[in-house]
């Protein structure tokens, strides 16, 4: 029997792993072009904060993903986080710089 929900599961996970980013759960706009605010949408990303995560108390963790290209990581830092998107922007730089 099986209830197909993902909150049964969290006993075998550890607390500081939130769900994995579904990028077919995401609205998500097509290419690269700059949206209405002039922001592109490879430049997007996705956070989500861990459970037991307290950015006011200073404990900082979770995973972040980028919207166009899913790629991403987990952190347990601000620091983390901000280097786990600058790797990301720069191979989704590297790789479009190779189409062009």
């Amino acid at each position: 029997m099986s209830s197909g929900s993902s909150r049964s599961k969290e006993s075998s996970a550890s607390p500081q792993e939130p769900e994995p980013f579904r990028p077919d759960q995401t609205a998500r706009a097509a290419g690269s072009s700059p949206g209405r605010d002039g922001v592109a949408v490879h430049r997007a990303f996705v956070v989500q904060l861990a459970p037991d995560c307290e950015p006011v108390t200073g404990r900082f963790c979770g995973r972040v993903h980028n919207l166009e290209t899913t790629d991403g990581g987990n952190f347990d830092s601000v620091e983390g986080l901000v280097a786990i998107m600058g790797r990301v922007l720069e191979r989704a730089a590297r790789d479009r710089a190779k189409n062009d």
